[in-house]
């Protein structure tokens, strides 16, 4: 009787580390996914951000050609001038508006993933410590990705 409990104490064991590998395997791979995210986005991050330098600088080169040929054109009219560049600037205010209310938006879409993924780590974390599993013994960090994943994309 003793031997059937005992054997029947060690499968429970044997399945339970299985289990355990198991759920360790799974984060794990959650995790490296993860990582392979944060680094793509700080990939696209970075070209982002070139491209972004890139452009306001062929801006800024078609403004100054813009109000050289202006000037020599006009022969040189200020009071024309200066309505010109209040009406650009007007324009250019529209349009930094509308860029930061579309980069707003693009922030919130990429935030929600994250606080998913967030939660679902928050419910494999439980269900490890209801399985009696110590996360620091299996070198589980789960906001170890959190405070890196960032929403860094542009669209363009």
């Amino acid at each position: 009787m003793q031997r059937e409990q005992r054997d029947l104490f060690i499968q429970e064991s044997e399945h339970t580390r299985q289990d355990e590998r198991d759920l360790f395997n799974q984060e794990s791979e959650h995790i490296r996914q993860d990582e392979r995210d944060v680094d793509k986005q700080l990939r696209q991050s970075d070209l982002c951000s070139g491209l972004d330098r890139q452009v306001a600088e062929q801006e800024k080169a078609r403004e100054n050609s813009k109000h050289c040929n202006k000037k020599w054109m006009s022969g040189g009219d200020s009071a024309q001038s200066e309505v010109d560049d209040a009406a650009d600037t007007l324009k250019k205010g529209r349009e930094c508006d509308e860029y930061n209310r579309a980069t707003v938006r693009e922030h919130e879409t990429c935030e929600k993933p994250i606080l998913l993924r967030n939660k679902l780590m928050d419910v494999s974390l439980a269900h490890l410590q209801r399985l009696g599993t110590s996360t620091t013994d299996m070198n589980v960090d789960s906001h170890a990705l959190v405070s890196a994943a960032e929403c860094p994309q542009k669209s363009h």
